[in-house]
This record gives structure tokens, sequence and C-alpha cells, in this order.
């Protein structure tokens, strides 16, 4: 329950603009209702039954209880024609009496005597007017009407119109404080209403928090979202913050993920444009950066960059190595830029890469190279072709890389469920992770 509260409360955060252009919205719906409505003034006259002597103080509480008793049928007579009849001819009015009745509202007054005559009109001079007209007739009525016919004697009770209405100073409706409040709260539910219904359609990863409400997987890295297009002289900056995010990464996959008999780490994508490259290539610097001796291979196959991004020239690579078109030596070569890093790139691309990858030959030589090196990190290109499916069997521990904004949900869970088949995932790396401080990657992965 608390994840859920979580969530939304992210979903909340991440939409403040919309919830702002609502509420807004809803202010200023608030403001033109009041002003585009018509105006009402309320009025209020007040009357008071009086009843007559009694010869003793149990007559007189007698009469008093009579009084309360008939108190609301008198107020329902206020809106009767005995009443509004008189009234209109008295005030001019031509309206229907239904019309007028329902601009008179006669209430008591709990625990007492007192009827309250409230008269509604859009003009401020006629609603205190009709209010003392009802208000008078009302108290005749009752009198000499209603009570006279009780006894041959005349009536025991009075009634006497002891606040006559007042010029209203203002209208009662509409209030614009009232209205614009009321608006803006309106359309501040509305807001929140409409983002966690888009959020329940909205199938994308956004973020580390997405990423662990599809998936029990382990997230062991998260990286920030940089703009900066440069990643390899990134990577080597020791203190930008996307490199200590990626030794934070290393850190905690040197823990979780390498077997000791197979140290080679398979990078894949759970989607096609994943940054796997990226990935690996910094994953790669940042073993290296601690004196290990690190190979880093291209097995993206179908779009290989590792050549191109290290501006490195052409030579065999993994597949001249696996058709025996080349040595396994004549295919590795020390990047200059950091002596500790060497790299094997593609190779020739083959139009059966998939079964290339998945062959026997390709686990003799992960192994073999595992052996060879501290670490051996391979760029496996997305999960979503045979290519990385293949490498998933042969490498010692597999990567899933997300990247936040890029990615939906089901692709996600597509992606672990064919890597966890392989039993060789050990977490997910979340890329692109929007608003991450350096400070805080560590909680947040926490």
């Amino acid at each position: 329950m608390m994840h859920d509260l979580r969530a939304h409360l992210a979903v909340l955060h991440r939409g403040w603009p919309v919830l702002l252009l609502f509420t807004g919205l809803g202010l200023l719906g608030g403001i033109a209702t009041a002003l585009l409505a018509t105006p009402r003034f309320d009025a209020t006259a007040r009357v008071f039954i009086t009843t007559d002597e009694a010869d003793t103080p149990l007559d007189s509480l007698a009469l008093t209880v009579y009084a309360q008793q008939r108190l609301p049928s008198y107020a329902d007579v206020a809106s009767s024609s005995a009443v509004l009849r008189p009234v209109a001819l008295e005030l001019g009015l031509d309206e229907p009496l239904e019309e007028l009745a329902g601009r008179v509202v006669a209430t008591p007054v709990p625990d007492s005597l007192l009827i309250e005559v409230v008269a509604s009109s859009r003009f401020n001079t006629e609603a205190p007017a009709l209010a003392g007209a009802v208000a008078r007739q009302l108290a005749d009525v009752i009198e000499l009407q209603l009570e006279s016919r009780m006894t041959t004697e005349g009536s025991a009770l009075g009634v006497t119109v002891v606040d006559d209405a007042v010029l209203p100073a203002a209208p009662s409706y509409p209030r614009f404080d009232l209205s614009a409040v009321i608006g803006a709260a309106a359309g501040l539910f509305v807001g929140i209403g409409a983002m966690l219904l888009l959020h329940s359609f909205d199938a994308r990863i956004r973020g580390v928090r997405d990423v662990r409400e599809v998936t029990s997987v382990r997230v062991i890295g998260i990286i920030s979202r940089e703009r900066r297009a440069d990643l390899t002289s990134i990577a080597l900056d020791d203190e930008h913050r996307v490199a200590k995010q990626f030794r934070s990464f290393r850190t905690d996959l040197q823990f979780l993920g390498f077997d000791a008999s197979n140290r080679s780490v398979l990078v894949v994508g759970a989607r096609r444009e994943q940054g796997t490259t990226t990935a690996a290539l910094n994953l790669a610097l940042a073993m290296a950066q601690l004196g290990r001796r690190v190979l880093l291979i291209d097995a993206h196959l179908r779009a290989p960059e590792i050549l191109e991004l290290l501006e490195m020239t052409p030579a065999p690579g993994l597949t001249d190595v696996l058709v025996g078109a080349a040595s396994r030596d004549e295919a590795i070569r020390t990047w200059s830029e950091v002596p500790e890093l060497s790299v094997m790139t593609a190779g020739v691309i083959p139009p059966n890469s998939g079964d290339i990858l998945g062959s026997d030959r390709m686990r003799v030589l992960v192994e073999d190279l595992a052996t060879r090196y501290d670490d051996v990190v391979i760029d496996g290109g997305s999960i979503v072709t045979a290519d990385a499916s293949a490498l998933a069997t042969v490498a010692g521990s597999t990567v899933l890389v997300a990247r936040a904004g890029h990615l939906r949900r089901q692709q996600l869970v597509r992606a672990v469920d064919a890597l966890e088949a392989t039993g060789t995932l050990v977490g997910v790396l979340v890329t692109d992770q929007p608003s991450l401080g350096v400070e805080s990657v560590a909680e947040t992965i926490a």
C-alpha cells in the first residue's frame, strides 16, 4: 500500500505543471462563472408567535407547546397562495405564484417561537420589500384566519413582525471568493484524476520506480540522463557524476554478478536503442580504472559501434575469429587511451549472426578469454534478437539495460522473462534516469 502511495506521489511530482495548469483553469472558470452569473440578493424578516396570558402556569406552558408544534405548519403557509396573492398585488408583481413561491423560504428557528422569512430577488430593493410583505401577510393569515377559527373567542396566539428586512449591501450569490476557491479546487482534483488516469494507460518506463513496479529483479545501477554527446570522455572524468555512477554500478556488479569461473558479463538492452554500447564501454572503462586487465567485445553484430566510437582502425574482429579467418591475438587490440583496456571489435558482419554467436566456438572463446583477462565485457545489443539470446547462454552473467522513457513495461517484462530462462541475469541497469543527483544514487538503489 505504501509502495502504491509513493508511486502515485511520484506521478504527481512529475506532473506538477499539469496540476498547476488545471488549477489555474479551474480558478479562471470559477471567476468567469461568478462574473456571468445573475446576481441574487437575499433579505430576511422575522415574525414572532406570542401566546395570550393564561390562568395558570400549566395553561401557559400548554399554549407555548401548542405554538411550537404548529410552527412548522405556519412556516409552510408563507409560500401558499393565501399569503403570496395579496403580496403580489401589494408589490405589483406579475409573475406566477409558483415562481414567486420559489423566491420565498420560511423556516422555524429551533427552540424558539420565531419564523425566519428569506426572500430572494435579482434587485436589492425588491428583496427586502418582498420579505417584509410576506412576513406581514403571514402574521395576518395566522392570527386572523387560521387561529381565529380555533376558538369562538378569537385567537389564543398573536403574531408580530419583530425584525423587518433591511436593504442587502451585497449579493448573496455569486461570491467571487467562494467561486474562485471552488473552481481552483475542482481544477486541482480534475488534474489529479486526469494524471492518474493517463498514468494507468501509460505503459512507458519512466525511471527506476517503474522498473521496480514491473519486475522483482534487482536494480544494480542507475545512470542519470546526460545531454553531453562525448560519453567516452565523461567516463574518463573522475569527477563527472555519470562516471561516478558507473563506478558505483561496477562495484555492485563485482559483488553480485561475476561467476569466479567465468568472469564475463553480457550487456543487453530490453529492446533496440537502449544504449548498450555506451553502457558496456563505460563499464569496461570503470573496471580498467582499477588497474584490472579488461577485454571489451563488440558482439552487437547488427549495429556495431565500438570501432567507430573508439576511433580505431579496421582490423579482424570477433566474427573473423569464430569462422577461423583470424586468430584470437590478431583480433585483440589495446586502446591507446587506457592501456588496461583491450578491445575485440565486431569484425565482418555475417548473414547468420545468431548461429555464430550461439555456437560452441563462441562458448569456448568466451570461457578462454575469461581466464586470460580479469574481466570480459560483451556488448550484446538487444534481447529481442536471436543474437543476444544466444550470447546470454555463454556469458557468465548478464545485465539488462532499461532506458527510461524509451521502453514500455511489457517489453521489460518480456526481456526479463527471456533472460531469467538462461539463468545468467543478475540485475537491471537503468539509464537516462531523470533528475537524479550523484548523492542520491545509493539511496535510490537501496
